[in-house]
């Protein structure tokens, strides 16, 4: 009976043990000064922010370079859920770490995708540990 139960407890602690823990968060607040820092902007508020990149992203389609396009509607979205929210620091972007993933998660808490520990752990190496190397992840992702 013993060996029974330290059989069931091995196996729940197991399947149980694999909590994700909080690794990162990105606030709206970061959003805009990666997209103020991209553009070189210094004293330009939300409104203009949005608008201007609303500009840019006409611009970018006007030219075919969707590329850019499909950049800047990515930004457009993070800016104006933060123009519609009061609490700036609140997160746009959450990420949680399991034993071998990342898991990404949108402002709502909602799931996005799972990156392999290895993978992200190179885009930071490779980048360091900056707000923009997750937020680019998080961009790519969304692209899948």
């Amino acid at each position: 009976m013993n060996k029974l139960i330290l059989i069931f407890l091995f196996v729940s602690g197991l399947l149980l043990g694999q909590e994700k823990v909080l690794f990162k968060t990105i606030s709206y607040n970061n959003l805009i000064k990666i997209y103020n820092t991209i553009l070189g902007i210094e004293n330009e508020d939300l409104e203009g922010n949005i608008e201007r990149c609303r500009f840019i992203i006409k611009d970018a389609e006007h030219k075919d370079d969707y590329n850019t396009a499909l950049a800047f509607n990515f930004l457009l979205k993070g800016l104006t859920d933060a123009n519609s929210t009061n609490d700036k620091n609140q997160a746009f972007l959450t990420i949680y770490q399991e034993s071998d993933y990342y898991i990404f998660y949108d402002s709502q808490n909602n799931f996005i995708a799972r990156m392999e520990k290895l993978k992200l752990e190179e885009q930071i190496s490779i980048h360091s540990d900056k707000t923009e190397t997750y937020i680019w992840n998080y961009f790519y992702m969304m692209q899948d």
